[in-house]
């Protein structure tokens, strides 16, 4: 974790410049129907990028609730291309829309987030910079202004703050499919690569895939890329959501990821037995409260950054009750994920 954070520490803010004559492919993986979409489609149709150098593709797993004419469902982009899926999952449905695409560069973002109107242009930017071959782009949790949304937000910062810094270091360990752009002539040609056996993971076991190849995979530190996606609403639906993403971490082959999802887990199941033993045995609280101090340290540097990126430093008001709770459900999630079972 302090290797994490040593990462974000080489990170430096970029501002859009520039750009002309690159050709982006923007694809959107949904089973979900029109009206669920219209604000992402809104926010797509006024970006400042030249019109005609970018294309929208929804790649559909809906079972035909995209069987229309995108203008008919109030659709206010002028030209949005529907690709049916004629496989199954999320992974086919990407797949073949990028088969479709024909920017150089193709951007994917999911169905229920927004974006801001420079998005495209500083992805588009920061690549004609780079020349990455895979761009991280940071991703924030909107919602209501509850205590169970702020302890979302300030978990999913550690989680974005591990994406963020791994890579900031050249290793690495996971990204979000809510805004990831990659080169198109780098995506594989075979559903195989990408864990075809596992429903969820279409966006890691990509980046899994890159790495081992050598790929340049780049974090692009940028308020203009921010996406925007709504947190749960409830335990039923965080549970979910968790259990899914632990469900793929059993068939990662990344040694990195593996290592420090095991140290994650371990030190989960330590520090959970250590506070529960405190409840029976009250002498054993100034060992704990030491292991919790040792633990919050990397947690809260790495947090710390990423809430100072966002502009959201008061949520560490709830980091020391996120550090209690943070190990029950870290173990309890990944029990669940073992048993979990989704097509998307």
């Amino acid at each position: 974790m302090m290797r994490v954070y040593k990462g974000l520490t080489l990170i430096k803010p970029v501002e859009p410049g520039s750009v002309s004559a690159l050709k982006l492919s923007v694809i959107i993986a949904t089973n979900k129907g029109p009206s669920e979409m219209e604000g992402l489609l809104r926010d797509l149709s006024v970006q400042n990028y030249n019109h005609i150098d970018y294309e929208v593709i929804i790649a559909d797993d809906s079972d035909g609730k995209w069987n229309l004419d995108p203008k008919s469902a109030n659709i206010p982009y002028p030209e949005v291309k529907i690709i049916p899926n004629p496989g199954k999952g999320k992974k086919s449905a990407l797949l073949n829309a990028v088969i479709a695409a024909g920017g150089e560069l193709v951007i994917t973002t999911d169905d229920d987030c927004r974006v801001g109107p420079d998005w495209l242009l500083s992805i588009a930017a920061f690549y004609k910079q780079t020349n990455s071959d895979m761009i991280l782009c940071p991703v924030e949790l909107t919602g209501n202004d509850n205590l169970f949304m702020r302890l979302q937000q300030l978990e999913f910062a550690s989680l974005q703050g591990v994406t963020a810094g791994s890579a900031a270091f050249g290793d690495p360990l996971m990204c979000n499919g809510a805004g990831l752009a990659f080169r198109r002539e780098i995506y594989p040609d075979k559903i195989e690569h990408l864990g075809s056996n596992i429903p969820s993971g279409d966006d890691t076991f990509f980046l899994h895939w890159l790495k081992k190849r050598g790929a340049v995979i780049s974090w692009l530190e940028s308020e203009e890329a921010i996406v925007r996606t709504e947190a749960v609403k409830g335990l039923g639906a965080f549970f979910r959501q968790r259990s899914r993403w632990a469900s793929k971490s059993v068939f990662y082959t990344d040694f990195s990821t593996i290592m420090t999802g095991a140290i994650v887990l371990f030190t989960s199941v330590i520090t959970g037995a250590l506070i529960t033993g405190c409840v029976f045995y009250p002498e054993m609280i100034a060992a704990t409260a030491v292991v919790l101090l040792v633990k919050s340290v990397p947690d809260i540097l790495i947090i710390i950054n990423r809430l100072h990126f966002h502009s959201k430093t008061d949520l560490l008001l709830w980091f020391p009750l996120v550090q209690i709770i943070y190990p029950f459900y870290v173990t309890l999630s990944f029990v669940m994920g073992l048993f979990y079972r989704r097509e998307w």
